[in-house]
């Protein structure tokens, strides 16, 4: 899986579109649901990647935990 450096920004000007917008961010919180750390910017469309905002998901099933 790739993944961004550290403050690598994504942005889409596409986003002036509600409706594109309202995807794009539900794609940012599928992301930070698998634990990687996203932020938006300070302008619309812009979404920051932040490492320390990672969390560990690991399925408690992959733990060894029933």
């Amino acid at each position: 899986m790739f993944d961004f450096a550290d403050g690598a920004q994504f942005g889409s000007l596409d986003c002036r579109n509600e409706q594109l917008a309202q995807d794009v961010a539900g794609y940012i919180e599928l992301l930070q649901q698998r634990g990687a750390g996203w932020r938006t910017g300070e302008e619309s469309g812009v979404w920051i990647r932040d490492h320390g905002l990672d969390r560990d998901v690991t399925p408690v099933t992959e733990a060894g935990i029933v």
